[in-house]
């Protein structure tokens, strides 16, 4: 079982729900003009007061609203990167600075220039936070690919994986840092070998150059490498003279289910380049005991296998409550190959768990068939009192109404 901890859609839905409530509690009834989504800029300077205040929860939302009102706020930018300093945890138990991060790239491309002018500060706090902000800014940081290259050789172990997590979030247009990203794949440090894959899957194709390393380290990497070198290498997709498929296809064979489930989801993503490895993929969908049944299933599908052969696994696999709600998602990947689980989905849209019923919202949705029987049962559960589940069948009606 996968025992790793990853915010659930419902936590993350939950979270945005309480958070402002919470806050008022905190913070009391001054800032209600300030979190308001109708901000003005005319409320920066107010704003920017808060970033002094005491309490860390104010500062937070202060943050929020300077993220909120978005590249009208540009003249915050200097006192957010001053702010980054701050090592301040909130009620939650967070660290406030990410929050400053956020709300730098939530000013937008015009921020980018600042932030490269302020990335060799001294301060490890400042240059982290800069480097988290340039990760959310996407492609529109690309200007920092030219700047970090040339740190990357003298840099410290932590500030060469600040600046790949900025590769990571730039995307292909970091391609020039690939042979900086290939070296740290020799790194002893696995962290430091992780966010490497990681950029490198993001760069995609660009980096083809690091297949062979990957392909070491799908050997040898430890279980998080191991996954994300393979996630990496479905991203590149297949170069001659590497049997990427092949390799990936004997991987499954080491028995941790967080290896096998990222093998399979690089497998996945090479697409019908990967068929050579159908066989292979069938096997383990016929062995009750391989222990990623959903993902098997998925990537069997995705490399051009039979669709209703997986969606037959999927469907049985829904069934049971053991990777119920895993199934129910798989099947919403297969689109409109999956058709015929419409009325097992709709079944769904009445489980005893909302997420269940969540997810299966949303399955309905990617299928695409706008049928009036469907939209009136979703119709029905956005009348739920799960503001959650709720939520989710309302989105999927609009969605669906939206193809007639």
């Amino acid at each position: 079982m996968n025992t790793c901890f990853w915010p659930s859609k419902r936590f993350m839905f939950e979270r945005s729900i309480h958070a402002p409530f919470m806050a008022f509690a905190l913070i009391a009834l001054p800032l209600l003009s300030i979190t308001a989504q109708d901000s003005r800029v005319s409320q920066l300077p107010e704003i920017l007061e808060r970033l002094d205040d005491e309490s860390p929860d104010t500062r937070m939302e202060a943050a929020n609203a300077i993220r909120r009102l978005g590249p009208q706020a540009i003249s915050a930018a200097p006192k957010l990167i001053g702010m980054l300093e701050d090592t301040s945890i909130n009620s939650d138990g967070e660290p406030v600075a990410q929050y400053y991060s956020r709300a730098l790239a939530g000013l937008g491309p015009l921020v980018v220039p600042e932030l490269l002018e302020e990335i060799s500060t001294e301060n490890n706090y400042q240059r982290s936070g800069i480097c988290e902000a340039l990760h959310q800014l996407g492609p529109s940081s690309s200007a920092a690919v030219e700047i970090l290259i040339p740190k990357m050789s003298e840099a410290s172990k932590n500030d060469r994986w600040a600046y790949t997590y900025v590769f990571e979030g730039i995307g292909p247009k970091a391609a020039a840092a690939v042979p900086q990203i290939i070296e740290q794949l020799d790194s002893e440090d696995f962290q430091l070998q992780l966010v490497s894959c990681r950029a490198l899957a993001a760069i995609g194709p660009k980096a083809k150059d690091a297949c062979p390393e990957l392909l070491r380290l799908l050997d040898e990497g430890n279980l998080s490498v191991k996954g994300h070198a393979a996630m990496a290498l479905g991203n590149i997709g297949i170069q001659p003279g590497l049997k990427i498929p092949e390799s990936l296809a004997r991987t499954l064979e080491h028995p941790h289910f967080v290896v096998r489930e990222r093998v399979l989801e690089g497998i996945g993503r090479l697409g019908r380049d990967a068929n050579v490895v159908l066989p292979t993929l069938e096997n383990y969908m016929g062995d009750s005991k391989f222990n990623a049944p959903v993902d098997v299933a998925l990537a069997y599908f995705r490399i051009g296998g039979e669709p209703q052969k997986a969606l037959d696994q999927l469907t049985e696999i829904a069934s049971h409550f053991q990777n119920e709600l895993e199934a129910v998602v798989a099947i919403g990947k297969m689109k409109t190959a999956a058709a015929p689980a419409i009325p097992m989905l709709i079944e769904k849209l009445d489980s005893e768990d909302p997420d269940v019923a969540y997810e299966a919202c949303f399955a309905l949705a990617a299928i695409g068939d706008p049928k009036p029987a469907i939209l009136a049962k979703l119709d029905e559960v956005s009348k739920s009192s799960d503001q959650f589940l709720a939520s989710g069948a309302k989105r999927a009606a609009f969605l669906l109404r939206a193809i007639k």
